[in-house]
């Protein structure tokens, strides 16, 4: 195994590992396509061995005698996955798999039938290719084989699982024949078993008295098939040639396996052409003229229809299948080529030539080329490829038109699995990042440069301080072709200087700074060396002075430690013979082990009283990591500041919670100033809401309606409802959403809002429905008027009465509404409901902002206020809907004159009302006095937000969480024997004991020398960790730089969870060790918190 820096030279001296994962062979001997190898219906159990490595040489070479595991008895062809892993001076890993073949047996037996998709029509000739190869491939001549028909049985046992018919499938075989049979060297040998009937079937080749067997499945006739990807009804439709030039006819093949007629279709995002054709038994061709309009390629659909037949009822009248017909890309294709030097240095402007021409080699004119430079790390870990606009442009598009009939009206809607459709969206986060985690991306770009008359451009790229591999990429076009090139380019000092630190520090961890000084190209002389912490950082052994020699590369190890929460900086000065002077600052944040705490407190201030706020506040709380916030007020208590803060912490990215944090941003003015922080311009407050708009619409489905966690999961229709209110009242401030997934949405509330089912939770949605299609005004007044006179008993909740109440007015429904109104105000008490997320305080501060926008709150308004926590307004006792209507509502109370008199150390405060206060560290220390200079009371609250000195300690309430540290190999891990690349897999467990439902969500976070590898074991671990046994399948799940988090549903019937993730001890050093923490995200009294410790990580041996 050879290994190389980025910056060209071999990487010496560098500490590895490597696991061998033993597996079945998918394709072991590619030269012989099609044939299969292995019986079919085995499974094989994958098998991992760790082998330990030296260090690498000179050279960059490790060697290392590849100890396979035990090897399973098996007739499938084995591989064995060998995964390489060296470490970089800084302790991280890039990795590499080598595949190499295991043959068990001295030969091995395949079979290809000959005829396409497993799958011929009945009453024809099964027929197979038999062959025998050696170990390397090469066909053999073989003796005495025997060969055996079986016809398979497939029995299904139906169960409702959560309300929905599933079905489990068992398969039970009949030997139909059997036979004796040869291989031939020279030419596969043919295997016909006869025509065969209707049914399933699995042939059998095998040489008796061995493990040497193979076989094939394959279905005759139409019959349904037993996995739920495999569709019974398709039709094989090919093509004669792999492009076409307009004017070219395409001779396309349609095969059926019953005679029937077609309705062939030519459709891009289009219909082009249709027309209909008989197909007999054995197939039929259609020739097509390809046109202009074609562009880079159309579909030819076809469908297949018959009649049904006697006794043969139950089998499909409809075949459908299609194929992309491509057209010939070398006329609209520019060759680009590149010309750059093997190797430069940085902190220079380097021009580029680039040559463009067509596809007869001649210089063209007129076009333009555009350049970037991106560092290939980077590119390496995404495995990212370079863009190639002939493929993303004139490539196969996707199918631009739905394909819709009635034969799903003939199907029993019980009788198979649901089909699964893949739909777009990103998946959602599950939290905030650290605070502010600094990192420079080399990303460079220029362009568009228009070519001269030789068909060249040049571009001129300014390299930044950076040593490494850059790779080049090139895109060009003109009017009607497109092009591209990639090239590698190396950067680097004749003394690579490179620095490595851990990804983020906690108060009081003690860590490593890696320094690699590499003399490539660099003289030989005495080098001197200095490293300063800086800010929240310092370092010890700050100067150093080494010799180097050419070619030598040297790792010095410096201890960084953290002092406080913040931002710090380590920076590397080295200087040497030859005039070499480099720089080298990289920045690092220093979090708090502990989650931040949120409080607030409420008193009223007569006239004449006055508040002294000190820094006795703040006492608690890490310095640094705390901050205060004043809030006055002649209206009932809403620290708006605080609750947006808390709404910004919480360490979750659903739909339900994205929302939440952006819906206040459209009605409260001055965020930043609310926050405490210095007011921001229109257009960052404006960035943040545009951000939210777009993280909302990834979680649109392909239906219109949205998911909980991204656009592949179920609908949620009140959330639904939820995201495009937010998003109704995001246009109408002037925001841009888009109009397609917009209106989408819209129609998907319509139809849920006129058929959407009449459970409780049924009637919850469709009245928000309603609500927000009045909001947008596109409601239908007979829907809303015949929903309020059917079920406004019915109607579930006082949000839900108060939305039918706001629609009907914004109709102008007079009599309806007034009703409406009172039913809404009648009765605000309600028990928490996760169907919409609800509770007392969320539907009355709602109730206050719907009914207050459409000027109905009236006299109902005392009655709402008092269900609102105005004397203590707790973080963990309120939850995000809680939290976002609390601050509508503010506003909507807070409206009018704004008579509010403060004084600040005797001197008056600006106007308005609320006004918001943020002392900083130093002003509390001095003390702030505020006095309420008007003649009525006023409302005083305090919001301290930070992170506690003090451990929290272990505590829950209705909640337990559990977790374990493993070895690979499932031995329990001693944490005081942690060493530098050792891998470790955390197992948390949690229950519930309350007998309720709980969304809960899950976060542990890592010590800062650890890292997350695998996020999720799930299905994988049952094969290469199979002592961890059954894991739970997470709704969501995220790996951040400092934290592992996944969101959990706990049931009554479901109360457990237990899932595990992977951790590498990257960096050596003394960390903090937060305790998991396990919390309802909807009710945040029930909670689990395990209590923090401290863990060493030694350095590698």
């Amino acid at each position: 195994m050879r290994s190389r820096f980025l910056y060209g030279p071999p990487a010496s001296g560098l500490e590895g590992s490597a696991d061998v994962v033993i597996d079945a062979d998918p394709a072991p001997y590619p030269q012989h396509k099609g044939f299969r190898f292995g019986l079919a219906q085995e499974s094989v159990t994958a098998r991992t061995e760790t082998i330990a490595l030296a260090a690498t040489d000179a050279s960059g070479t490790v060697k290392a005698a590849l100890k396979l595991p035990p090897v399973p008895d098996t007739t499938r062809p084995l591989k064995a996955d060998v995964r390489v892993a060296i470490f970089e001076p800084g302790g991280r890993p890039s990795r590499q798999v080598l595949t190499v073949p295991i043959r068990t047996q001295g030969f091995a037996l395949g079979i290809r039938p000959r005829f396409s998709d497993d799958r011929l029509p009945e009453g024809a000739e099964a027929a197979f290719d038999l062959l025998a190869v050696d170990s390397d491939g090469k066909p053999i001549d073989k003796q005495g084989l025997s060969f055996e028909l079986f016809a398979e049985d497939i029995n299904y046992q139906w169960y409702v699982q959560e309300g929905v018919y599933k079905y489990r499938t068992s398969v039970r075989s009949r030997s139909i024949r059997k036979g004796a049979i040869a291989a031939a060297a020279l030419k596969p040998t043919e295997l016909a078993v006869g025509p065969l009937s209707f049914g399933r079937y699995r042939l059998e080749v095998s040489a008796p008295g061995s493990l040497i067997a193979s076989s094939a499945r394959f279905t005759v006739g139409w019959h349904t098939a037993a996995a739920a990807d495999d569709t019974p009804d398709k039709l094989d439709v090919s093509t004669d040639k792999a492009s076409y030039r307009p004017g070219e006819t395409a001779h396309v093949r349609i095969a059926s396996p019953f005679p029937g007629e077609a309705l062939v279709t030519v459709a891009t995002d289009r219909i082009l052409d249709t027309r209909t054709v008989s197909v007999p038994s054995e197939g039929v061709t259609v020739d097509l003229p390809v046109t202009a309009a074609w562009g880079s390629g159309a579909y030819v659909i076809a469908s297949v229809y018959r009649p049904p037949l006697a006794d043969r009822e139950h089998l499909p009248v409809r075949a459908i299948g299609l194929a992309w017909l491509a057209t010939d890309l070398a006329p609209r294709s520019l060759s680009v080529a590149l010309s750059a030097p093997e190797k430069v240095r940085p902190r220079q402007t380097i021009d580029v030539p680039l040559k463009l021409t067509d596809s007869d080699g001649k210089p063209v004119q007129d076009a333009f080329v555009m350049l970037a430079a991106v560092d290939e790390g980077i590119l390496q870990l995404t495995g990212y490829r370079a863009p190639d606009p002939v493929q993303h442009f004139l490539g196969k598009r996707r199918l631009g038109l739905d394909i819709r009939d009635d034969y799903q009206r003939l199907i029993d809607a019980v009788s198979g699995p649901m089909g699964a459709l893949r739909q777009g969206g990103d998946a959602g986060g599950l939290g905030v990042s650290l605070p502010d985690v600094p990192l420079t991306i080399v990303s460079l770009f220029q362009g568009p440069v228009k070519a001269d008359a030789n068909g060249v451009a040049r571009i001129a790229l300014t390299l930044p301080d950076f040593n490494g591999s850059l790779r080049l990429m090139a895109v060009a076009f003109d009017r009607s072709r497109v092009g591209s090139a990639s090239a590698p380019l190396v950067v680097r000092d004749p003394l690579v200087a490179e620095m490595a630190l851990p990804r983020f520090l906690a108060p009081g961890d003690e860590s490593r700074v890696s320094v690699s000084l590499h003399a490539v190209e660099a003289p030989e002389g005495t080098y001197r060396v200095a490293l300063q912490g800086q800010g929240a950082v310092t370092t010890s052994d700050d100067v150093r002075t080494l010799s180097l020699t050419p070619g030598q590369r040297i790792s010095l190890q410096s201890t960084i430690k953290a002092s406080e929460a913040g931002r710090g900086s380590v920076k590397l000065a080295v200087t040497g013979p030859a005039d070499i002077a480099l720089t080298r600052e990289l920045a690092l944040t220093v979090r708090p082990a502990q989650a931040p705490m949120t409080t607030f407190a409420t008193r009223k201030l007569e006239p004449g009283a006055e508040v002294v706020a000190t820094a006795q506040l703040i006492q608690g709380y890490v310095p640094g990591a705390a901050s205060v916030r004043l809030g006055f007020s002649t209206k009932p208590p809403f620290d708006v500041a605080g609750l947006l803060a808390a709404l910004q912490r919480y360490p979750n990215g659903c739909l339900e919670q994205i929302v939440s944090r952006a819906l206040p941003l459209l009605v409260v003015d001055d965020v930043d100033l609310a926050l405490g922080r210095e007011r921001t311009a229109a257009a960052t407050l404006a960035s943040r809401v545009d951000s939210a708009i777009a993280e909302v619409l990834d979680k649109q489905r392909y239906d219109g309606a949205f998911g909980l966690w991204s656009g592949r999961g179920p609908e949620e229709p009140w959330l639904t409802a939820y995201a495009l209110e937010f998003l109704t009242r995001a246009r109408g401030e002037g925001h841009a959403v888009p109009a397609a997934p917009f209106e989408a949405g819209l129609r998907w509330l319509h139809r849920h809002a006129v058929d959407g089912g009449s459970e409780p939770q049924d009637l919850a949605s469709r009245a928000y429905a309603l609500h927000v299609l009045a909001l947008a005004g596109v409601a239908t007044p007979g829907s809303i008027r015949y929903f309020q006179d059917t079920f406004r008993d019915r109607l579930p909740t006082p949000l839900a009465r108060a939305q039918i109440a706001a629609a009907l007015v914004r109709l102008g429904d007079g009599p309806r509404a007034e009703a409406a109104v009172e039913r809404a105000l009648g009765n605000p008490a309600r028990d928490f409901w996760q169907a919409d997320y609800g509770s007392t305080v969320r539907d009355a501060a709602a109730i206050i902002t719907l009914l207050g926008e459409v000027e109905r709150l009236g006299d109902g308004a005392p009655a709402l206020i008092d269900r609102l926590p105005a004397d203590a307004l707790s973080v963990r006792a309120t939850n995000t809907q809680e939290q976002a209507w609390l601050v509508l509502a503010a506003r909507t109370l807070m409206a009018g004159p704004a008579p509010l008199k403060l004084a600040i150390a005797g001197t008056p405060a600006r106007t308005g009302d609320p006004i918001f206060l943020s002392p900083t560290a130093n002003e509390l220390a001095n003390g702030v006095k505020i006095t309420n200079a008007g003649p009525e009371p006023i409302w005083h609250t305090t919001a301290l937000a930070g992170v506690p000195k003090e451990p929290q300690p272990a505590a829950r309430e209705g909640l337990k969480v559990k977790r374990q540290f493993f070895r690979r190999n499932g031995e329990p891990a001693n944490l005081d024997t942690v060493r530098q690349n050792d891998v470790l897999v955390v197992v948390l467990e949690g229950e519930v004991a309350t007998k309720l439902s709980h969304q809960a969500l899950l976060t542990h976070p890592l010590p800062a020398g650890w890292e997350i590898e695998n996020p999720r074991l799930g299905v994988e671990a049952a094969e290469t960790l199979p002592w961890l046994g059954t894991l739970s399948e997470p709704k969501a799940y995220e790996a951040r730089d400092d934290r592992y988090a996944a969101a959990v549903d706990l049931t009554p019937d479901a109360p457990t969870f237990r899932l595990a993730y992977v951790v590498r001890a990257v960096t050596p050093g003394t960390y903090d060790l937060p305790g998991a923490v396990l919390e309802d995200m909807y009710r945040p009294r029930y909670f689990a918190r395990q209590a923090g410790g401290r863990i060493t990580v030694q350095p590698a041996q």
